[in-house]
């Protein structure tokens, strides 16, 4: 980007981590917590995850985008729709991206 942010990788990266998690709820009938997470772990985090340490957004708009990908993608597990994003985290045990991208360890 011109100006020397990263806003340009970040709509990239989130709309290519958008395309794996649309893969996977098209491709994969099931949407059982274990499975889906494994997923979601393999093919869509790894997109918003590489070396995030580099490029990590600190402009709100940014962080929205990134964690937009995992709301909705959490969103479509079993059982889930009904409970908000943070009970939904809660519930599955995963960080937000936010907060991994601060250093928490993974789940």
């Amino acid at each position: 980007d011109t100006n020397l942010t990263w806003r340009t990788h970040i709509t990239t990266k989130s709309a290519k981590a958008s395309s794996m998690a649309g893969w996977i709820l098209r491709t994969f009938i099931t949407r059982d917590t274990q499975t889906m997470m494994l997923l979601y772990k393999s093919f869509v985090r790894s997109h918003l995850e590489y070396c995030c340490p580099l490029w990590s957004p600190h402009l709100q708009r940014d962080i929205i985008q990134i964690e937009a990908v995992q709301r909705s993608f959490t969103a479509k597990i079993h059982g889930l729709s009904e409970l908000n994003y943070w009970d939904r985290l809660r519930r599955l045990s995963p960080y937000s991206l936010q907060r991994r991208r601060r250093g928490i360890p993974s789940s």
